[in-house]
């Protein structure tokens, strides 16, 4: 039998914020993003590698996640499985591996006949376990080196309004 908890659409946070963004779907909003430590290994991500809030993700339609700081305590193994499984797209243009970008750096959506681009820095404050550093290569590339090619791209696109999605310190994000 399912769990029968009193008052669960008031208790249950999951369940209100799932509430809040349908609300706001049915109020007009373009776009459900969200700015990462989703995957952080709370109950949810711990037991199954993520796979429960990508779903949520998905039958909410969100567009995209900021890959953040805590996000890849679930593994990149995991990170790559969920990115392939998923609508939701996983951002990231700093963290790289040697043959290139491990996540997407960007995506570019319509809203309201206007192309928006959506760009994503992760935080420099990143655990990568060391065996994935040595197996996959990866680093956090400086976010300036990281962007520049992606705005250009972005501009040769045509692309004229971005978003960035940013998991750096406020004075790092403004510096």
């Amino acid at each position: 039998a399912f769990l029968n908890i009193e008052n669960q659409e008031v208790v249950d946070p999951l369940l209100v914020l799932a509430q809040n963004i349908q609300a706001e779907r049915r109020a007009g909003a373009d776009l459900y993003l969200d700015l990462g430590n989703a995957f952080y290994p709370g109950v949810l991500s711990r037991f199954s590698s993520g796979s429960i809030v990508t779903d949520f993700f998905d039958d909410l339609a969100c567009e995209a996640t900021l890959v953040s700081s805590k996000d890849l305590h679930i593994g990149l193994d995991s990170m790559d499985f969920l990115q392939k499984k998923s609508n939701v797209r996983l951002l990231s243009a700093n963290i790289a591996r040697t043959d290139g970008p491990a996540f997407k750096p960007y995506f570019v959506a319509d809203v309201r006949g206007t192309r928006v681009a959506f760009v994503g820095v992760s935080s420099k404050n990143l655990g990568f376990d060391i065996a994935e550093k040595d197996l996959y290569g990866i680093t956090v590339k400086d976010e300036k080196e990281a962007l520049d090619p992606v705005l250009k791209e972005i501009g040769a696109a045509g692309v004229r309004h971005i978003v960035l999605l940013s998991g750096l310190k406020l004075s790092d994000t403004l510096g």
